[in-house]
């Protein structure tokens, strides 16, 4: 494997002179290496087109050569910019995308992550990218990152390196423990709110986890879509559940994924849906792909959701501020809970095929 302090080294040596990008957890090593950069050279960024767009910016003030790292889900977020901004027939920028590769064909992964590591490669190409690979018995890094970054100067626009699964190694970011809660204690004292035809939606990442173990240790669990995927679009889905629905519905979202598509807060406050509780799960970090930090706990996510259109929007942190609330919850609104990144090592995935979980959910409506 390759050490991601040489890695980084390396690329830096090449002519990189600007980091931005979305955590993967294939380059977990990768962007905790870069934590200690200032904020002028390592950025980590809302969506990937955001990323995108920060790092023409760079090359638009500096001259200077950008490299933007994503997981290969997020390069549905990269269409749009890359095709209309960064592409050599409009303005032509020079960027390194590195890219990396969940669902490579010939490897074992999850059912959300097959489609896209399958398309990966045939959907840059279609995009004019060259694709360069960083493979697990790669032996001259040098000459593979120079080849690289003087193609996307020579090209002015962008090339890609996709990285394959354990290439890169390096130490993990610590836990983080500033708010006494974690994620399992919110949801168990959450719990005391929850009524019998209850339905819930959760995020993307380890929340759907989270909840998917206490559900299942309920005598009666609840109707539940853990949405493993379609990172920051639960909050839509679940609005759209409610207004067609007279059913409660809770939202179990994260920071990182509320932060990556924030428009759709607007539309969802303007429905003032009754029956929708926007549960926001706030540890301040991608968790589930490393823990790196988002902004989180920069964000006044209840003066934002005020202004999106709630007419309530709590922030509560301790066990006390949130057993009292869930002995009178509010009827919908929007609830924001600081929580720490501690979660148990060894958290099982449902087991269910997405399909079959999504059939009986859907089958929940029209039952209950």
């Amino acid at each position: 494997m390759i050490a991601a302090s040489r890695f980084i080294q390396t690329l830096e040596a090449s002519g990189i002179g600007f980091f931005t990008g979305v955590p993967d957890s294939l380059l977990s090593s990768f962007s905790a290496g870069l934590q200690p950069l200032p904020r002028e050279r390592h950025l980590i960024a809302a969506n990937e087109g955001a990323a995108l767009a920060l790092a023409a910016g760079f090359h638009l003030a500096t001259g200077g050569l950008p490299l933007v790292y994503l997981q290969n889900s997020g390069l549905g977020n990269l269409v749009n910019p890359l095709t209309s901004l960064i592409d050599e027939t409009v303005y032509s920028l020079p960027v390194v995308l590195l890219v990396g590769w969940r669902g490579q064909p010939g490897t074992k992964d999850e059912p959300q992550h097959q489609k896209m590591g399958a398309a990966t490669v045939a959907l840059l190409q279609a995009m004019n990218v060259p694709v360069h690979f960083l493979r697990t018995g790669e032996n001259d890094l040098p000459a593979l990152l120079q080849a690289v970054t003087n193609e996307a100067r020579s090209r002015a626009a962008a090339v890609a390196l996709v990285v394959e699964k354990d290439v890169l190694s390096g130490d993990a970011l610590p836990e983080q423990d500033a708010y006494p809660l974690s994620s399992a204690e919110a949801i168990a004292i959450l719990s005391a709110a929850f009524l019998p035809g209850d339905k819930f939606v959760c995020s993307t990442g380890k929340i759907g986890r989270v909840f998917h173990v206490w559900n299942e240790a309920q005598e009666q669990p609840y109707d539940a879509f853990l949405n493993v995927g379609a990172m920051g679009h639960s909050g839509s889905l679940a609005a759209a559940l409610a207004l067609h629905s007279e059913h409660r519905v809770w939202l179990l979202d994260g920071d990182g994924a509320l932060l990556m598509h924030l428009g759709a807060l607007g539309l969802i406050g303007s429905l003032q849906l009754p029956n929708l509780h926007y549960i926001l799960l706030n540890n301040g970090a991608h968790e589930s792909v490393g823990r790196q930090p988002t902004l989180g706990f920069y964000v006044d996510f209840c003066a934002v959701a005020r202004g999106c259109g709630f007419a309530q929007a709590l922030k509560l942190q301790t066990s006390n501020e949130l057993r009292s609330w869930a002995a009178n919850p509010l009827h919908g609104g929007f609830v924001e809970i600081r929580i720490n990144t501690k979660v148990a090592g060894n958290l099982p995935r449902p087991t269910d095929l997405p399909q079959l979980a999504g059939a009986r959910f859907r089958k929940s409506f029209h039952t209950s």
